[in-house]
């Protein structure tokens, strides 16, 4: 099933017209899931909890919908859709913080090209619905680079031009120009942040070449580190990733090699593996997640074989793992990236992928408890990957014209 978003942006007129209609459209579906969620702390008073002694006459005088505590919005939030969510957004403005502090995704983003605009759909991998998002502003052909906390970093004019874009709130910055072509490219923070730092390396024989471009920087800064007695540092399918104000790489051989932008230095961790299996002739995704680093290695012929590694500061080695710490992480094929998240609508240790089975809206996912790829029910075991697509995360809030200027 397919559902429209088709204007996210509304005048002040419209906006009020909406507020009304969107409070109709979502009264009959968010009356049901309160009645059942105010239904299961009913049973919870009676063994005990009560969750309603702050209640006095005044209360009588407010919109039921003021009166909820945040954990029965939060139980009416998990019994309905996304867009439902959206709609009580709007419709119930001091539920928002809620809703927002437990984000729905992330969803699958594919972007097409059917005459101007370009369209994007957005894909739910539990639900299998699939929303399709107005374009508003964008270039007639894009490809996606990089994508972080709902923003997603695109190139234009063959990987010479890039900006940031928020398919949700249709917020765009432009970064200044580059005159060369810029492949690998990833950013630490979400653009409206002073800490964002859009990053490239570049690995030669005998140099690395960093180009990076901070908040607030006119034009891109390039650094060139040598590689001493011929240590080349090759790099292998996966991706570059911020973790504590770093950015980490994975050299084919293994070696881990470090940027910090503070002090503009380039390091090497000659050897990370050591005490660990080396997987060979495969795919390394790097994920910052809480206060660890994450290293998820697949084999070349696409999950049929998963590992998955969590850095040791101890002594900078890799130690297999066969845990999350509850979170699930979401691989991009193209691009490389991957997303994390604390909690997926009861999903625990899980690893979800880019690529629907033949089964429409079906994803294949590795379970870290049962140390296998799962197929889901009826779903044929050949699959699909697909380009210019990435995991993302919801983020509806548009930053002023202020934080929508770089420099």
């Amino acid at each position: 099933m397919t559902v429209t978003i088709s204007e996210i942006r509304l005048t002040k007129e419209e906006e009020g017209r909406s507020t009304k209609k969107r409070k109709e459209e979502v009264s009959a579906t968010v009356g049901a899931a309160a009645a059942a969620a105010t239904e299961e702390e009913k049973e919870d008073h009676d063994h005990g909890h009560d969750k309603f002694d702050g209640y006095h006459d005044d209360d009588e005088q407010r919109p039921w919908s003021e009166l909820l505590p945040d954990d029965i919005v939060l139980s009416i939030k998990k019994k309905i859709s996304f867009l439902d969510q959206r709609n009580v957004k709007f419709a119930f403005p001091g539920w928002s913080s809620v809703i927002n502090a437990d984000p729905y995704g992330p969803f699958l983003l594919r972007t097409w090209y059917v005459d101007p605009p370009q369209r994007i759909r957005i894909l739910d991998p539990i639900d299998r619905y699939s929303y399709l998002l107005m374009s508003i502003g964008l270039p007639d052909i894009t490809s996606i680079c990089s994508t972080k906390h709902g923003w997603l970093l695109l190139s234009r004019q063959y990987w010479r031009s890039f900006f940031f874009y928020n398919p949700f709130s249709q917020a765009l910055i432009e970064l200044p120009p580059n005159n060369e072509q810029l492949f690998g490219i990833c950013f630490s923070a979400v653009p409206t942040s002073s800490q964002c730092i859009v990053l490239v390396e570049e690995f030669k024989k005998d140099h690395v070449k960093i180009i990076f471009c901070c908040r607030g920087d006119s034009k891109w800064k390039e650094l060139y580190f040598p590689l001493e007695n011929n240590h080349s540092f090759s790099v292998v399918n996966g991706n570059a990733v911020f973790y504590q104000g770093k950015a980490y790489r994975i050299a084919k051989d293994g070696k881990l090699g470090v940027f910090d932008p503070s002090t503009e230095s380039w390091f090497v961790h000659d050897n990370p593996n050591a005490g660990v299996s080396e997987p060979q002739d495969g795919i390394n995704f790097l994920v910052e997640s809480g206060n660890d680093l994450f290293r998820v290695w697949i084999d070349e012929r696409l999950v049929t074989s998963v590992c998955v590694y969590k850095l040791d500061h101890s002594g900078h080695t890799w130690k297999e793992t066969k845990s999350l710490g509850g979170r699930c992480f979401f691989v991009s094929f193209y691009p490389f990236c991957i997303e994390s998240t604390e909690q997926f609508r009861g999903e625990r240790d899980k690893i979800y992928f880019s690529g629907q089975t033949i089964l429409a809206g079906s994803f294949i996912h590795y379970d870290l408890c049962q140390e296998r790829v799962i197929h889901p029910p009826g779903a044929i075991a050949e699959w699909t990957f697909y380009g210019n697509s990435c995991w993302i995360l919801p983020n509806w809030d548009r930053p002023s014209p202020e934080e929508q200027r770089w420099f």
